[in-house]
């Protein structure tokens, strides 16, 4: 699993929810789609953060996120404060040329078979406005949050914005930081209809994920009396554990640590207070709290 450490070294497990979400929103089709976290490309530590193999053609998919999906679907997650850049796109590129080339005969998975999509929760502006340059690469926007990368490389490639998918992709957008109330309100009540063992804990991993990463969001929605009880058992036990935990501990002050990190780096680049809020999504108390202590000890 791809991991985010502090120097405690703690760890944020944002890919686990990740391939969870994946799993929720794909759930109706788990009988012609296998689905494996980190794929492992070889002996040393090359990793696909998600494949998912479609095992049959002869079910259409209708949902946005893999409508598209071939046989061979290649997933790149970026979590919350992750740049996504050119060079991280041909990253990919370069791990879908790895996974074809380690196949047991030659040409065994044809490109023609193959997808790449790439999520990140906020838009990636300045990457797609360099995309869509109008000489070689273009961008298509096939649905809300879904960009079509042409003519970069020959497989398309998507890149997924998770804030921007429509609301019946509640399981990812809440694997964020300052999620949006009405998106974590829709996810809790929607896992009220979940049946099976296997969705309920995976929406309990998202859950949790969640509710440290916001937890004056789920703190205020717990005392709020117009939560009907169902929902405030369910977020009661999955708070009391997520926030009372040894490992979620550390995932909250791994949160905490790398934010400042990366608020700290990017300042440091030239980046105003303003662009960091406006395009990262970071508080912006917390954003010139960072430059006010790094102003101290100059």
């Amino acid at each position: 699993m791809k991991k985010q450490k502090n120097s405690r070294n703690e760890t944020v497990y944002w890919h686990q929810g990740f391939f969870s979400g994946m799993e929720i929103e794909l759930r109706d089709y788990r009988d012609v789609l296998d689905f494996e976290s980190e794929h492992e490309l070889s002996k040393r530590p090359l990793r696909i953060d998600v494949l998912i193999i479609r095992m049959k053609d002869d079910r259409e998919i209708g949902t946005s996120i893999a409508e598209f999906y071939k046989k061979h679907n290649i997933i790149e997650y970026k979590s919350p404060g992750e740049s996504l850049s050119i060079d991280d796109v041909f990253k990919v590129i370069g791990y879908t040329g790895i996974y074809k080339s380690h196949a047991d005969h030659v040409n065994e998975i044809p490109l023609e078979d193959i997808t790449i999509s790439i999520y990140r929760h906020i838009k990636p502006r300045k990457l797609l406005k360099q995309m869509d340059s109008g000489n070689a690469t273009s961008v298509i926007v096939e649905h809300p949050g879904i960009y079509r990368i042409d003519g970069l490389f020959i497989v398309p490639i998507r890149i997924i914005v998770t804030s921007e998918l429509a609301d019946e992709y509640l399981a990812l957008k809440v694997l964020t930081i300052n999620a949006a109330e009405h998106d974590v309100r829709g996810f809790l009540e929607a896992t009220k209809s979940y049946d099976s063992h296997g969705d309920k804990e995976r929406a309990k991993s998202i859950i949790d994920i969640s509710a440290v990463a916001n937890k004056e969001l789920f703190l205020r929605m717990k005392e709020d009396d117009n939560m009907g009880p169902g929902l405030k058992e369910l977020m009661h036990d999955d708070l009391e554990a997520a926030w009372n935990g040894g490992v979620n501990k550390g995932i909250e002050q791994g949160i905490n640590q790398r934010d400042r990190e990366k608020i700290a780096e990017m300042i440091r680049n030239g980046k105003t207070p303003q662009a960091i809020v406006e395009f990262c999504n970071y508080p912006q108390a917390l954003v010139l709290e960072v430059q006010k202590s790094m102003l101290a000890t100059h």
